[in-house]
Parts: structure tokens; sequence; C-alpha cells
């Protein structure tokens, strides 16, 4: 769940607030089903509770009290002190080293989506788990998922509902300094921790509304977001292969945020390497056309094998082009996405072209989009394979593409 300082603070529009007060709705709603008995926060903070004087990659707090930053809730939270050290051991006992604190001080970041979930931030028990987002150098990407793993594996023995929170934003460059980029009147509070009284908290929030209203206007200096860079990532997690990130890198990731859907042919040299990779047009008109060559007699999964065994063997002489693209498209998060877009693509292509060959078909069927679905699994299956382990690329697509001859039509 996204948290903002300018939630509570004149600037949006109306229009604006209703959109983000229907989506949080829809979020409050689900948590009142759910209704946990524990909620575990993970989220960064903005030089309120952790300064670069010591400043941890990840802490487990057993004890923690909201700053009030920004309107956000201001006192102790509700943090069952033992789970949270036990927490804390089984995370450690993984192999993920981790701080913990007795007494945290936590902002906006951790309070504000409790406030908007539950009505107060301490209306259920609640864990929260820092992970350092601001303070360069950040910690590598794979020991954030350790960490959320060896957590998750510590709650799974849980005999209770426990709610899982990640507090942050997806594209976004706010106005918080480094060490490197701060300004030297800035640099006790992010360095020692120099107290920050009412004057100081009013300051910092009118810099932060100035930096909004220039970010709106396009006159200020913080980056742009990408929201096709935010759809990739989203994309990728939907399909829950997280180990795809542990050899993300932070500087990787500022410059994937760079890369627009827009500029994805720019990756290519040549058509071909698009044609291979199964983007372009022509070889959405090649599987479809193949798949009418099929005679009529054929059953939709029968004429659906033929025009894959039909097309496999063009295969082998683009193989080295098809590896080539997979390899720079596996180590680019843009380029995943977009080839995830085309999967879908070609889905709908073979269900619309398949769809005639099946009997009894009826508006709401579903069966041409689990055979679309099914063949684009025989290709990514076959691909993965070809990659790993070698041999020879039609080969295993025709076999793949047999084994779904198996099933009924």
């Amino acid at each position: 769940m996204s948290h903002s300082p300018l939630l509570n603070l004149p600037g949006p529009s109306a229009e604006l607030l209703d959109d983000i007060g229907a989506a949080i709705g829809a979020a409050r709603a689900f948590v009142a089903d759910f209704a946990p008995e524990l909620t575990v926060v993970f989220s960064p903070d903005h030089y309120n509770g952790f300064f670069y004087r010591l400043m941890p990659p990840f802490c487990i707090a057993t004890g923690a009290s909201g700053v009030g930053d920004y309107g956000s809730h201001l006192g102790p939270l509700d943090v069952p002190a033992q789970t949270a050290l036990d927490c804390a051991a089984a995370v450690l006992d993984a192999g993920v080293d981790v701080a913990i604190s007795t007494g945290i001080d936590v902002d906006h970041g951790t309070t504000q989506p409790l406030q908007e979930l539950f009505g107060d931030a301490t209306s259920v028990p609640v864990i929260p788990v820092f992970i350092n987002s601001v303070a360069t150098p950040l910690g590598p990407i794979a020991r954030s998922r350790a960490l959320g793993a060896a957590i998750g594996t510590y709650l799974a023995g849980l005999d209770r509902r426990v709610l899982l929170l990640a507090s942050g934003g997806l594209s976004h460059d706010p106005p918080v300094p480094t060490l490197a980029t701060a300004p030297e009147a800035a640099l006790p509070r992010i360095v020692d921790g120099a107290p920050m009284g009412p004057e100081g908290r009013a300051a910092r929030q009118r810099q932060v509304m100035t930096a909004a209203a220039e970010f709106a206007a396009g006159t200020g200096s913080c980056r742009p977001l990408n929201p096709d860079w935010d759809t990739a990532l989203l994309d990728l997690l939907d399909t829950g292969d997280l180990a795809a990130v542990d050899g993300w890198t932070n500087d990787r990731i500022a410059a994937e945020a760079d890369v627009a859907r827009a500029t994805f042919f720019r990756h290519f040299e040549s058509k071909e390497f698009a044609v291979a990779e199964g983007i372009t047009a022509m070889w959405i008109a090649a599987i479809t056309d193949a798949v009418r060559r099929q005679p009529p007699e054929l059953s939709a999964m029968a004429a659906l094998a033929g025009a894959c065994h039909e097309l496999a063997v063009g295969f082998e002489g683009i193989a080295d082009q098809i590896a080539d693209v997979e390899r720079q498209t596996r180590e680019s998060l843009s380029l995943r996405a977009w080839t995830l877009l085309c999967y879908l693509s070609f889905e709908t292509a073979i269900a619309e072209t398949i769809a005639p060959r099946l009997p009894d078909l009826t508006v709401d069927d579903p069966r041409p989009r689990m055979i679309g679905a099914l063949a684009m699994a025989a290709f990514r299956i076959s691909l993965d394979d070809w990659l790993r382990d070698g041999g020879s690329l039609p080969d295993r697509i025709s076999r793949a593409v047999t084994c779904m001859t198996l099933s009924p039509t």
C-alpha cells in the first residue's frame, strides 16, 4: 500500500482524492473481512527513526512509537514484544542479518497505512519491520527478498490470522536527501538525528508541498513517474517468480526506471530478433494461418498441434537470435513485462482462431482461452528447458505440444 505525506495536506484535486479514497476503501473492506489478529508492516523511514550514524539495512521492532508527522499517529503502537523478538530470532536463524530495537520511532510510512486501513494505528497488534529505502548505499534486493521469505516462514507457524502490509511506493523520486546530496544544514538531522521541533517539521512540510507542486507543474527536479515500469513490476509480482529479482541491483533499478515500453525495439538490432521472440504481427499471423490450414476434420487440439509442429521447424534457423534475445529480455524488467503482454496477445489470437473447431461452443466458454494459454505455456516451458539444457528447440516444442493432444477436446 502506498503512503504519501500529501494525503492529509491541501493540494490534490477532489477527483484525485475520490479515486484514492475508493482504492483505499476497497483495501479497507478486504482487511475488515480478513479480520487480522496481527499485522506486520514493512516500511521505510524518512530520517525520523534511523540516521546515518547507525543505519541498519533491516530492523524488527519489539516496541515502536509514531512521531506524528504529516498528521499521522502520534504515540506508542501496540507491538507484541515477545512475538517480534521470536520473529527476529527466526530470521537470524534463517541466515538473514537483522537488527532489533526495543523502541524505534516510526513515521507516516508506517502509521499512515494502519490508520487508513483500521481507522486507528493501535487497533490491532503490529510488528514494524524497517527496510532502509532512503539512506544510500541501499542493501541488495536479494537480501530484502530473503528477509521477507524468512519472516513469512516464521509467521506461517503462528496460529493467527496475520496481515502482511508493504508500505511504500512504486516509481517516484521523493525529495529526501542522502549523505551525498544533503545541504550542510540538513546533515545534523540525517546523520545524528538532531531534534526537529514544531517549526522544523512545519518547514519540512512546506518543502514537501512545494516540491509536489513543482513536480505536478513539470518544473521540479524530481524524476518523473514511470507507469510502464510500475506495471512491469506488478506483472512480475503476479507471476510469483520472486526469485527473478535476486540478480537485481539498485543501480539497475534506477536505470530500468528510465526504460519505457516505447523504447522496446531499440534493444533489438534486427527484425529477425523481434520475429524470433514472437512479438511482431507476422508471427501472430503465422500461427493463426497455420491453424486455419489444418484439415477441417481435426479437433481443436489436433489442429493446434499440427500448426505448432509446422512452425517449430522454422525456429532451427534462428535459434541463435532467439537465445540472444531471451537472455536480454530476462535481464530487463521492462522487456520481461513486454514479453508477457506479447504472450497474452498470442493467447488471444490462438483462442479466436481455434474456437470454431470446438463443439457446443458458448459465449462464456473458457475452452478457447485455456487452449491458447496452454499453447503458450508449452512454448515457454520448451524455451526454458532449451536455454537451460540445450538440444533442439523444435523437438522440445513438438514434444510439449504433443502432450497437449492427450487432453480431450
